[in-house]
């Protein structure tokens, strides 16, 4: 697919400029927005609303639940694209991989997208800022956002720009952000043992909201095998998958 020419320069850093203006971060998208409403709801979460008492505003939940199926095709695509030599079932983890909380909220990051968002006062003072799933939730938002305004083509010229060579290091089988779809990279070791019964579970969740950490084992068959940690339970699952990897493989995972 042929990448729009306004769209070939995408800035996805400089967070030092003046992030109260909106031009900034559609800069970094790419996109000048006709609509500019649709990326003001998209950087609006729900603590914002609740406290503001408005009913005329609306959150960035709706635009989140569009932007989750945008990101999600758009990934598939991607790696349909670059992947013509690979299966289904090996499509699918790299996928997984890409649009995990851990992936979409570094993207979330890199844009800078955190420091344009509108939060509630409790919210700003629990550092909600910078929770990982809340910037996953706002990266879609602002996917949906793109796709209302600029239809498919723009959605699509932004995924490729943030996720091509992201997803053709994960084809290559080459892990980076020092991250790695290691549930799924478990599940086809095991599945190729014999085993299916895999399960996670939580069995510790310390700290306040702003701030909670998860310690997960995975067992297989009623054995454990692997104990992780992590900020958020998908992260603490990824954890526990690597030293399940680590054990089973007898090497250390990349």
């Amino acid at each position: 697919m042929r990448m729009p020419e306004r769209l070939k320069k995408v800035r996805l850093m400089d967070v030092s400029e003046d992030t109260k203006d909106p031009s900034i971060l559609e800069d970094r998208l790419g996109h000048r927005f006709r609509d500019r409403s649709l990326l003001a709801t998209a950087l609006r979460h729900a603590s914002f609303v609740n406290e503001s008492g408005d009913d005329s505003i609306e959150s960035n939940e709706r635009l989140e639940f569009l932007g989750d199926a945008v990101v999600e095709i758009c990934v598939t695509s991607i790696i349909f694209e670059k992947a013509p030599h690979l299966y289904e079932g090996t499509m699918t983890p790299i996928r997984a991989a890409l649009v995990c909380t851990e992936s979409l909220s570094a993207e979330a990051s890199r844009l800078g997208i955190g420091d344009f968002l509108e939060l509630g006062k409790g919210a700003e003072k629990q550092g909600e800022r910078q929770n990982p799933a809340l910037l996953e939730d706002a990266f879609e938002a602002v996917a949906g956002a793109l796709f209302l305004d600029g239809g498919f083509d723009v959605a699509m010229a932004f995924m490729t720009e943030v996720f091509s060579k992201k997803a053709e290091s994960y084809i290559a089988g080459v892990a980076i952000d020092g991250f790695f779809d290691h549930k799924s990279k478990f599940q086809q070791v095991m599945q190729q043992k014999g085993e299916t019964d895999i399960r996670y579970r939580t069995i510790a969740e310390e700290g306040p909201d702003h701030a909670k950490s998860f310690k997960v084992v995975v067992s297989v068959a009623g054995t454990e095998f692997g104990e992780g940690e992590g900020k958020t339970k998908k992260s603490a699952e990824q954890e526990a998958a690597k030293a399940a990897l680590e054990k089973s493989e007898g090497n250390k995972c990349t």
